[in-house]
């Protein structure tokens, strides 16, 4: 079993992370994890200021020493009334430490500033969808991710607001909460395989694909894609989705990300998590 060591050790180890030599590399981390509480501020520090060693692998290791405090604060968000906002910023910094996941609701901010701004006052259902659209496909411009090229980041909802792209679900996510600053009813859609939204009017059923730029989808083949599936209802309303729905399926992709990346820390962390919430 490694055994804690001190700071002039940790702070040679964190150098050695730039080594190319991978098992070089393997056993730093897994010392630094052995003194995790010794081991974060340093980790920060060098996250702000080492150049040599790449800025993914600091986030990602500083994310394995503060797992513990992470996963705390999520566990007791989700047990309470999950927030699809703060659950999914806890949710980023629990996979990837540093500032990018609390900058999440500035970057919301801007992006429902620049919707109002080009709404200029004029507020009807078709003029909102349209401008929601615009600033979120031809501004924002996400690079959508599908599963099977994802990376760790491209689940969190601060790689869709950073401009680094994302999976169909953050995406969808960011749409959301983007319409809530603005009233604009967005709901999501748990649709087996690929997350909608659905733009929530009377008398009207619309669903739309963020991940394919926010354009509406066939809702029959929608229909008979759920009958295919053995779906004991066809009915797209059925499946809007609550934001512990949401947070719940988040966890299942960062889950299944972490195991094909081979992160078992946070694949454990992530399986108690949703274990957690199964009764809810």
């Amino acid at each position: 079993m490694t055994q804690p060591v001190g700071t002039p050790q940790i702070e040679a180890m964190i150098s050695l992370l730039s080594d190319p030599n991978q098992e070089v590399v393997a056993r730093c981390r897994e010392a630094l994890m052995a003194s995790a509480s010794e081991a974060e501020a340093p980790l920060e520090h060098a996250l702000r200021h080492d150049v040599r060693v790449p800025k993914r692998l600091l986030r990602r290791l500083l994310a394995d020493v503060t797992g513990e405090r992470r996963e705390a604060e999520l566990a007791h968000h989700l047990s309470d009334e999950a927030d699809l906002e703060r659950g999914s910023i806890l949710l980023g910094a629990l996979v990837e430490a540093g500032d990018k996941a609390f900058e999440v609701p500035a970057a919301l901010d801007a992006l429902a500033d620049q919707v109002a701004s080009q709404l200029a006052g004029q507020r009807d259902p078709d003029r909102d969808l349209a401008v929601l659209r615009t600033v979120l496909t031809e501004q924002l411009k996400p690079e959508a991710r599908s599963p099977n090229i994802a990376t760790l980041e491209d689940a969190l909802l601060h790689g869709v607001t950073g401009g680094r792209g994302g999976m169909p679900l953050p995406i969808c996510i960011c749409w959301i909460l983007v319409a809530r600053r603005l009233s604009i009813p967005i709901v999501g859609v748990n649709f087996p395989g690929h997350f909608l939204v659905r733009y929530d009017v009377p008398g009207r059923l619309l669903v739309l694909d963020p991940f394919g730029g926010g354009q509406p989808v066939d809702l029959d083949h929608c229909r008979a894609a759920l009958s295919s599936m053995g779906a004991k209802s066809t009915d797209l309303e059925a499946l809007d989705a609550t934001d512990l729905d949401m947070l719940r399926r988040s966890l299942r992709n960062v889950i299944q990300l972490a195991a094909r990346h081979g992160e078992r820390a946070l694949l454990e962390r992530a399986g108690r998590l949703l274990a957690s919430t199964a009764a809810s």
